[in-house]
């Protein structure tokens, strides 16, 4: 309600409600109905100023999907390069030197934490984050929906592979292979993804601390 600008009464008013035993349904009900008499208001003083914030968060909106969506073209043809030549710096060595001094019981560990897609997860986090930080400092007041639709748009393709995943755990439960497998590539898509987006965004508000304060 603060975001849509409420009114501060109003918003007092519903809390004071809530805090006095209302349902967490009943407080749902209010935000959104002051949500929307907050915006059916904003277009009957201005609609021309409100058809321009709507149009222009749809362009924004678009935008941000199609940069997002064709992530995985830009990084065939451009960045795949890079990030096989991170891999390389270290990876053969590493590999190379657990395999001749570590007890066997941290070999099987190390190979288990598929150490081969460290450098090209690393590389792709940066770029979601270089991508958000652009996209943030293009439209800051539009952080949250960028945010948003970066988060969704680059979970929901990774999804089936998941799903792919768990399908082959379930037919070997106890096989630990499968299980770490899942583990590891549910942990890059819901944490290390969205992580990256995130921090992307708000290091931008981090480094202009006066935008942000202008925003609120």
């Amino acid at each position: 309600m603060q975001r849509f600008r409420v009114d501060a009464a109003l918003i007092g008013d519903v809390l004071e409600q809530r805090h006095a035993g209302r349902s967490a349904l009943w407080l749902w009900r209010q935000t959104i109905i002051a949500l929307v008499h907050r915006i059916v208001s904003g277009v009957q003083q201005d609609p021309l100023r409100a058809a321009a914030r709507v149009w222009g968060s749809v362009w924004l909106a678009t935008g941000t999907l199609a940069l997002s969506l064709s992530l995985p073209y830009v990084w065939m043809h451009f960045l795949w390069h890079y990030a096989a030549m991170l891999d390389m710096s270290w990876y053969p060595r590493s590999l190379g030197w657990m395999a001749r001094s570590s007890p066997h019981i941290v070999w099987q560990l190390f190979i288990l934490l598929h150490p081969w897609a460290w450098s090209y997860m690393a590389v792709w986090c940066a770029v979601l984050g270089a991508l958000t930080w652009s996209l943030v400092r293009f439209k800051p007041r539009q952080r949250d929906l960028i945010l948003t639709l970066l988060v969704l748009s680059q979970i929901g393709p990774c999804l089936p592979t998941l799903t792919r995943s768990f399908i082959d755990w379930s037919h070997e439960p106890a096989n630990p292979v499968g299980i770490l497998n899942l583990v590891w590539y549910a942990v890059f898509v819901f944490a290390a993804i969205p992580l990256s987006i995130v921090t992307g965004g708000r290091w931008w508000h981090t480094s202009h601390p006066v935008t942000a304060q202008s925003e609120r």
